[in-house]
């Protein structure tokens, strides 16, 4: 966000709620595992920016491993599985969970070295909306979060978004990417209860 933006909220709110407003900068890693930073406005008393927890990307997967402790900000456009582990390492974008262990270990020019050749072994050749398991490794060598793993990186129950039908994961993914995170919201409210 824009300082002058920033400020402007501020000094609107400020106006309206006489003082009583307060300015919290919070990134959900803290207490979620997935990077989200973004201003909070209060007035509510008392309210701090919560005490991490120890809850990691690791922690929430259903299968496979990453090489961080905490995800990226949810984007609707995620890496491809094709290229996009060279998009991911260049931009630091998007999520990607490896099929094996020994290969989410290796730095990342080895990882970018070996991949072509994993790739073509694979004989995947990114074909829309023909990797129809979640949990699958189409390329050989990693794969998206599913659904319930992005719910969970947001703390989201895991079935709330997933659960619904009709709804396309592209629909689902922006979803979650546009959400608060549950566990900041929870922590921001509870000097109500």
């Amino acid at each position: 966000m824009r300082t002058a933006d920033r400020d402007k909220i501020t000094e609107e709110l400020t106006r309206i709620f006489d003082d009583d407003v307060q300015l919290l900068k919070i990134d959900s890693a803290l207490v979620a595992p997935a990077h989200r930073r973004r201003l909070y406005w209060t007035n509510i008393p008392h309210v701090t920016v919560p005490e991490p927890t120890v809850i990691n990307y690791a922690n929430i997967l259903e299968n496979g491993y990453v090489d961080c402790d905490k995800a990226n900000v949810l984007l609707s456009g995620n890496v491809t599985l094709t290229n996009g582990i060279f998009r991911h390492y260049k931009m630091n974008i998007g999520n990607i969970i490896y099929k094996n262990k020994d290969f989410a270990k290796l730095p990342t020019e080895e990882k970018l070295a070996r991949y072509p050749s994993i790739l073509a072994d694979s004989g995947y050749k990114g074909k829309a909306h023909s990797v129809t398991d979640e949990l699958d490794f189409p390329n050989g060598c990693y794969r998206h979060p599913s659904i319930r793993e992005y719910s969970r990186l947001m703390t989201v129950p895991e079935d709330y978004v997933n659960g619904v039908a009709g709804v396309s994961k592209t629909e689902k993914l922006k979803t979650l990417g546009l959400a608060f995170t549950v566990d900041v919201v929870a922590h921001l409210l509870k000097g109500l209860a």
